[in-house]
């Protein structure tokens, strides 16, 4: 049974293994006699890899029942079915990013194809996580290929000193979650959520609610730091920043996806019995989370430093999502969830696929970092410039786009669990946010270009990918019974 249910984790665990043989063959043979690249041969098995995992994941079995593996330490149910389909999917345009993107550079390291492969299975087991031993276990594996990831481009001082803030307050975040834990075993004597639910009912009146309510609030507060959450935040603009843009893509899109149903479990299974508790410390923080992000990007001039604190913005819409604590909360956060992760994919296949040259004689090749340097995408590639306003506009939630049903789902969940204040402040939140979205577009219409080289032949598999992502994004009304009956069969 085991086998069977994590088919598509075994075949990349071992499958990556080999690669990284590959890789070092391969890396021997260019330094001796033949012009061979070993991050784009990598990359491309990489991407193979996926291909096939994707299969693999979707040939297994959709669960009638959920299915618990080791003694309920992990579970599977149709949420870790369908929600491993969809990361995989994700990963496979992401690795193709990363192998694009060393081409272009003509260098890059193959052992970042492996981080990112191995991290992919420990977010695939953080999704199916259902006690604390097995969820921290599957976050430190996360977390210790962020680390490497963050500091991956070695000439840089800014990816140097990302990978090291985030590695120290990394460090600090487990910490937090350890003394958590601790504190739940020494109090209830298990870490499994099956145990502990039935024991804060049970035992209600025999149990400190105040310590189990700390010790909840520990280990929800190294959760907030992984999905860059007020107030452990600050680390985000600095890797996003930091990082070569394909990471950068692969930090702001898959991390959320796993955190988001580990975070929907550990709510129904713990939680669930402090709703009022819940309610007051989520809202409260999704709230400013909410607006730190969409004040910090006002003043960015930095395109990757906007989209971190862009990200934190849309974790506060999520966080408030999941604070209604109601069915139609629940709902509203994963239908937000999946738009948001489609919309960022858009942006970066856009910013990944138009690399340029600062002037004619130059040969390295640069890729868009500052609002500035969008001066002169319309003028070189009219049709990713249009493109890239329609993704922009519907994460500022203008109708008729994608984003606003996002949006829309929310505040109604809102409205319905009479939370008017917070309905309000999600407004003019979205409001200021569009102030950003909007000076982007003026960059790319209404300034004057630079005599820059944009690489105008965008790769063949970027071109349908954003055609793809486009369409979803102008007719999303078209899959929107499909998406929210998805979202209800994975809820239920």
């Amino acid at each position: 049974m085991i086998l069977v249910i994590f088919t598509p984790e075994i075949f990349i665990s071992i499958s990556f293994l080999f690669i990284l043989i590959l890789g070092v063959l391969f890396s021997r043979i260019t330094k001796s006699q033949y012009s061979l690249n070993p991050s784009s041969i990598v990359g491309g098995l990489s991407v193979t890899t996926l291909l096939f995992a994707v299969v693999l994941a979707i040939n297994t079995d959709l669960p009638v029942d959920t299915t618990y593996i080791f003694d309920q330490g992990l579970i599977f149910d149709k949420l870790s079915y369908y929600m491993r389909i969809f990361i995989l999917l994700l990963s496979i345009p992401i690795f193709y990013f990363l192998t694009v993107y060393y081409f272009q550079i003509r260098g890059g390291e193959f052992e970042i194809f492996i981080i990112m492969g191995y991290s992919l299975v420990a977010m695939s087991i953080l999704m199916c996580s259902l006690d604390f031993i097995t969820f921290y276990l599957a976050l430190e594996l996360q977390s210790l290929a962020f680390y490497i990831l963050a500091g991956s481009k070695k000439t840089s001082t800014l990816s140097t000193e990302a990978g090291l803030k985030y590695f120290i307050l990394g460090g600090f975040s487990s910490a937090i979650l350890l003394f958590g834990i601790s504190l739940i075993y020494g109090l209830t004597g298990s870490v499994e959520f099956s145990s502990l639910s039935i024991l804060l009912v049970e035992n209600d009146t025999l149990l400190n609610k105040t310590s189990i309510f700390l010790a909840l609030t520990f280990i929800t507060s190294a959760i907030l730091f992984k999905i860059s959450a007020f107030p452990f935040h600050s680390w985000t603009p600095d890797v996003y920043a930091g990082a070569p843009l394909p990471i950068t893509a692969f930090f702001s899109i898959l991390p959320k996806i796993p955190l988001a149903v580990f975070f929907f479990r550990f709510y129904s299974s713990i939680f669930f019995n402090y709703p009022q508790e819940w309610t007051y410390l989520i809202s409260i923080v999704g709230v400013i989370t909410l607006l730190v992000g969409t004040f910090g990007a006002i003043y960015q001039t930095n395109l990757k430093r906007l989209l971190a604190y862009s990200t934190i913005s849309h974790i506060g819409f999520i966080l408030i999502g999941f604070s209604i604590g109601s069915a139609s909360g629940l709902n509203s956060v994963f239908l937000y969830l999946i738009i948001y992760v489609l919309l960022s994919l858009g942006i970066f296949s856009i910013l990944i696929s138009n690399p340029y040259f600062k002037n004619y004689q130059n040969e390295d090749v640069n890729f868009i970092n500052n609002i500035g340097e969008l001066r002169s995408l319309f003028l070189a590639n009219p049709i990713s410039a249009i493109f890239l306003a329609l993704f922009f506009l519907s994460l500022a939630g203008v109708p008729p786009l994608a984003g606003f049903f996002g949006k829309y789902s929310i505040l109604l969940s809102l409205i319905e669990a009479k939370m008017y204040l917070i309905a309000v402040i999600c407004v003019l939140a979205s409001v200021v946010s569009a102030f950003y979205y909007l000076r982007i577009i003026r960059y790319l219409f209404f300034y004057k270009p630079d005599v820059w080289d944009f690489k105008t032949n965008v790769a063949s598999p970027l071109a349908y990918l954003i055609a793809v992502l486009t369409f979803f994004n102008i007719f999303f009304l078209l899959f929107f019974d499909f998406i929210l009956d998805l979202v209800l069969l994975m809820i239920s």
